[in-house]
C-alpha cells in the first residue's frame, strides 16, 4: 500500500521557512535599521574595512587571514581570504553582499505593500549595468536586480529569483518560493527591524509584540474597526442575521452618528 508523505501544517511550513531565514534577516541588521545603509560605491574604504573586520569573523594565520563567520565562509569558499590579491576588494565584496541582502529584503516589504501600482505583468525590462537601474525600471516595480540578475514577485506573493555566485545562490535559495506577506519590517520607530512571520496575525517583532500591541489599542482607527467586527459578529449570533445585513446595519448606524 502506497503510503503518502506526513503534510505539515502552514505553521510548521513558516516556522522551517523563519529558520532558514532568519541567520540573513540577522545579517541584514548589522547596521540596525533605523539608519539607512551607505551604498558600496559611496562607502569609503576606512568603512568599508572595519565592516569587513568587525563581521567577517577574520582570524590571521602565517598564510594571512580567513573568515569564520557566516555568510564570509560561503562568500569567500573554497579560497580563503587571504588568497584574495586585495584586501581591500573583499572587504568591498562582503560589504556588497550586506547591502544587497538588505536592499533585497527591504525591496520586497515595501514593492509588496505597493502592488496596487504595479505595472503590467507582461512588461519586458533590459538592462546591462546598474547604471540603467533608474531608467530600466519604474518606481517600486515587481522586478529587482540582483547585482545583474532578476528577482520577481508574483502577484500571489511568491519570490522568483535567479541565482548568481556561491553565497548570493545559497541566500537567493532560502528565498525562493518565499511568502513575501510575511516579510515584515516592525512598525516600532526605534527599531524597524525586519521580521519574518510564521503567523499571519504576528504585526511586529518578538520583542516589541507588547508595545505594537498597545499602540494598535490607542489607535482610534482600528478600535472603530474593532467595535464595528464585534457589533457585526453580535448582530450575526443573536439576530441570526447574514453578515451582509449586519454590515449594513452598522453603516447605517456609523451614518446616524455622523450626522450627529
Amino acid at each position: 500500500m502506497l503510503r503518502l508523505g506526513r503534510r505539515r501544517k502552514p505553521e510548521t511550513l513558516q516556522s522551517h521557512r523563519e529558520r532558514k531565514l532568519q541567520p540573513w534577516i540577522e545579517f541584514s541588521g548589522l547596521l540596525g535599521f533605523a539608519t539607512a545603509a551607505p551604498f558600496p560605491w559611496e562607502a569609503s574604504a576606512e568603512f568599508l574595512e572595519q565592516f569587513f573586520a568587525q563581521h567577517a569573523g577574520l582570524i590571521g594565520t602565517e598564510a594571512g587571514w580567513s573568515a569564520t563567520r557566516f555568510p564570509a565562509t560561503l562568500l569567500f569558499f573554497p579560497s580563503p581570504v587571504s588568497r584574495i590579491l586585495d584586501r581591500r576588494l573583499a572587504a568591498r565584496e562582503f560589504y556588497s553582499l550586506f547591502w544587497t541582502v538588505r536592499s533585497t529584503f527591504e525591496w520586497i516589504i515595501d514593492t509588496w505593500a505597493t502592488r496596487k501600482d504595479w505595472p503590467e505583468p507582461s512588461l519586458e525590462i533590459k538592462f546591462t549595468s546598474w547604471a540603467d537601474l533608474g531608467s530600466a525600471l519604474p518606481p517600486l516595480s515587481p522586478f529587482l536586480i540582483f547585482s545583474t540578475r532578476r528577482i520577481f514577485i508574483g502577484r500571489d506573493g511568491v519570490v522568483a529569483p535567479m541565482d548568481e555566485n556561491l553565497a548570493s545562490s545559497e541566500f537567493l535559495q532560502e528565498i525562493t518560493n518565499m511568502d513575501a506577506t510575511r516579510l515584515r519590517r516592525c512598525p516600532i520607530e526605534d527599531c524597524r527591524r525586519i521580521f519574518y512571520a510564521t503567523r499571519a496575525n504576528i504585526g511586529a517583532c518578538h520583542e516589541h509584540l507588547a508595545r505594537a500591541r498597545m499602540q494598535r489599542s490607542r489607535n482610534p482607527e482600528l478600535h472603530r474597526r474593532y467595535e464595528e467586527s464585534r457589533r457585526i459578529n453580535r448582530l450575526v449570533k443573536d439576530k441570526k442575521i447574514s453578515i451582509g445585513q449586519a454590515k449594513a446595519k452598522v453603516a447605517k448606524r456609523r451614518t446616524k452618528e455622523k450626522v450627529r
